[in-house]
Order: structure tokens, then sequence, then C-alpha cells
């Protein structure tokens, strides 16, 4: 299947391509920006090949596994090992000390396509520059903006 100029093959029911690696990331990352480490993309109506930007929601892998794994019972060996893969988890706006929502980042982006320097921005936000700076390259969100 070719989308975006970009050739992807079917793999466990996903479409994917060796560079870019999940089309529904792929896709989501196009419309949101970047995936932060320990998320993932949810196919909301539960069709793993409807890649449409309107299903596909970021959520932590615990989230995810609890949305899927709703009214089973766990060993509490099992829930015991649920328990420490989720730890550390609190990132993005969830994070106890971040300053921004997720919704200030999209306006942070905005802004950036508007042209506003990253110190203007970083003022209007109450943050470093170096957050709207990280933002802005697309590396992981800092917990301290």
């Amino acid at each position: 299947m070719l989308y975006d100029n970009i050739n992807w093959h079917m793999d466990r029911g996903y479409w994917h391509n060796n560079i870019h690696g999940l089309l529904h990331r792929y896709i989501y990352e196009q419309y949101n920006g970047p995936i932060p480490k320990g998320y993932i993309v949810h196919h909301d109506n539960g069709i793993k090949t409807d890649n449409a930007p309107k299903n596909l929601i970021m959520m932590t892998r615990g989230e995810h596994n609890k949305l899927h794994h709703k009214g089973k019972l766990h060993t509490e060996e099992a829930k015991d090992k649920m328990s420490k893969a989720t730890k550390g988890l609190h990132q993005g706006e969830k994070h106890p000390r971040a300053k921004l929502t997720n919704l200030d980042i999209k306006w942070i982006r905005v802004w950036l396509s508007l042209g506003y320097t990253q110190l203007s921005i970083a003022k209007a936000f109450n943050v470093g520059q170096g957050c709207i700076s990280h933002i802005k390259t697309g590396r992981t969100r800092l917990t301290a903006c």
C-alpha cells in the first residue's frame, strides 16, 4: 500500500514500514506531533486498519491494558507485574511537575509555525526557552516544561 508516497506492508494486522514503523503511529504524529516514550496509539473503533486521525488515540500502555482487559481477573502475581511495568509513566501533562498541557503544546506549535520567536513563546507560557526548543525539534517533552 502507498501512503504519503511511502510503501507500507501488512505485518500482524498492522501497516508497517521498515523506516517509519507502524502506519497508525506515523499518521498520529503527522497530525498531533511526537508520541512521548511509554505511550501507544490505540484504534478507538478497534479496527487495526482504520488509520483515520480521528480514530487514533494516544494513551499509556497501562491505560491500554486496562481498556483491553476490562472485567478480566488477574492473579496477584500478574497484577504486581502490570503495576511494575507502568511505573515511571507519569509523563507529559500527567507528570506532577508539568507546566504545560497537551493543548498548550499544540498552541506552541501553531505559534512556532506562524514565526513567533522561541523566547516570546516561552515568556507567554512562563517556561524556559529550552522547553520551547524541545517542542520545536520534536525531542521528548521534559517534565519541567
